[in-house]
């Protein structure tokens, strides 16, 4: 019993010190993993269980990045989310050293799950002579959410389930088509193209008929995963974790509709996920050593990728501080069709490097964090032989590219509110020096334990 309760003990601890939302990992190396983080929640459900009573938040993140004072338009930060996890102990003794069993409960609205970009690239991908565009179709948006349950058991092994679900419909008679463009234009099915964002793209009428009848889209992302995380040895913990989903869409039949017209299509075409994860403590690194491997298979209509992923890395907690790094070894291979029939092959071979760095400074409240992530090889090849090497974005705004910074506030440990800096913040200090500036921070996520 006592092992058990010093295992726990030093996963807990360590989950605390590491903490982690998307602004933190965003700013400290743009990865997460290889180190302990809320973040890893949706990839593998058992570690909710680490982090029982707590809310989390995002206003969302910049998207729009203009210096201009004569350009304007929304520039509201995109896809925000909230959420919490609620714990229950189960354990009637109350003298107990541990709260063990333990039931937990999460829900998290709104976050974006990737699979709905993988969806509406899918869709975009399935061309032929009469879609050279791709498939249209309208971007799923409720629910939205994400759900969890979790149970530790006595010893310590902890277990979860995820769910994650969004979708959506649209009918619309053929008689009130021209009364409903506008929503249409708002559903991403047609696209406004003058000043006053009503007109649109007149094909459709132009094609269809009333004897279509009522026309409608659908489209829908659904993903469940089941994860454990649990003590292999006094200095060890293994998580491992595997996931299925299934992502949807169709549309109009009739060809008199042209583009909008969605062919048929019956197969129910199965994703699949896996990881597992190895956190070593080791003493003298005052650290962990973190071998990892994922692999994923994406597939939506004639889409389909598969992803393979290993990688080995460390994570060091300093005075007042914290150090990470690691590197990956990343292939894989995408398969889409083309206007001739035929399939588009494209297989990537990439190797990122990564490392991010944060220390309470002046005050343990205020906390700097810097980190890079740089791809030393990437190669890229297709079906017509061709063969290139690429890297990231050395500098485009966006999280993939290699260089980010950030602040945070730790409020007594409970409240803890992390911002991700706009690069060029130093050179221009808002709009103090060098002109307008468009932001001074690109996320800022927030959470408090209770």
């Amino acid at each position: 019993m006592k092992k058990t309760v010093c295992v726990l003990a030093v996963v807990l601890i360590g989950a605390a010190a590491l903490f982690a939302t998307n602004a933190r990992v965003e700013s400290m190396g743009k990865s997460a993993t290889f180190f302990m983080d809320d973040v890893s929640i949706f990839e593998n459900p058992a570690n909710i269980n680490i982090y029982p009573n707590f809310l989390i938040g995002e206003p969302g993140r910049i998207t729009e990045f203009s210096d201009s004072n004569t350009n304007y338009k929304n520039q509201d930060p995109a896809e925000p989310f909230g959420g919490g996890i609620l714990a229950f102990s189960l354990n009637k003794d109350k003298n107990a050293e541990t709260r063990y069993p333990m039931l937990t409960l999460g829900a998290i609205m709104n976050h974006q799950n990737e699979l709905v970009d993988v969806l509406m690239g899918a869709a975009r991908a399935n061309v032929d002579a009469l879609h050279p565009d791709g498939h249209i179709i309208p971007k799923p948006v409720v629910p939205n959410s994400d759900f969890f349950i979790g149970y530790t058991l006595d010893n310590g092994v902890m277990l979860g389930g995820h769910f994650y679900a969004t979708k959506q419909t649209i009918d619309v008679p053929f008689k009130d088509l021209n009364n409903s463009k506008q929503e249409l234009i708002d559903a991403g099915i047609l696209t406004a193209t003058d000043s006053s964002g009503m007109a649109y793209d007149s094909l459709m009428l132009l094609n269809a008929s009333e004897k279509t009848g009522d026309m409608s889209w659908s489209s829908g992302v659904y993903r469940g995963d089941l994860g454990v995380n649990m003590p292999v040895s006094q200095n060890m913990d293994l998580e491992v974790s595997l996931g299925i989903a299934i992502m949807q869409y169709s549309g109009n039949k009739s060809v008199e509709l042209g583009k909008y017209a969605i062919p048929d299509y019956n197969d129910q075409d199965l994703s699949i996920f896996a990881s597992a994860r190895l956190f070593s403590t080791l003493v003298s690194l005052n650290g962990e050593l973190v071998p990892v491997v994922k692999y994923k298979h994406v597939a939506i209509r004639n889409y389909t990728k598969n992803e393979v992923i290993g990688g080995i890395g460390a994570n060091v907690t300093l005075d007042r501080g914290f150090f990470w790094a690691g590197t990956e070894v990343n292939w894989s291979n995408t398969e889409s069709p083309k206007q001739n029939g035929r399939l588009k092959d494209i297989s990537a071979l990439n190797i990122p490097l990564s490392f991010g760095i944060e220390r309470n400074v002046v005050w343990d409240w205020l906390v700097l964090r810097v980190g890079f992530r740089k791809i030393l090889w990437g190669s890229y090849s297709n079906q017509s032989d061709l063969t290139m090497l690429k890297t990231n974005p050395e500098a485009d705004m966006t999280a993939s590219d290699h260089v980010g910074g950030g602040i945070g506030l730790n409020i007594e440990e409970k409240l803890k509110i992390d911002c991700v800096v706009a690069e060029d913040f130093l050179y221009k200090f808002g709009n103090l020096i060098s002109g307008n500036s468009h932001h001074v921070f690109s996320r800022i996520t927030a959470t408090y334990s209770f």
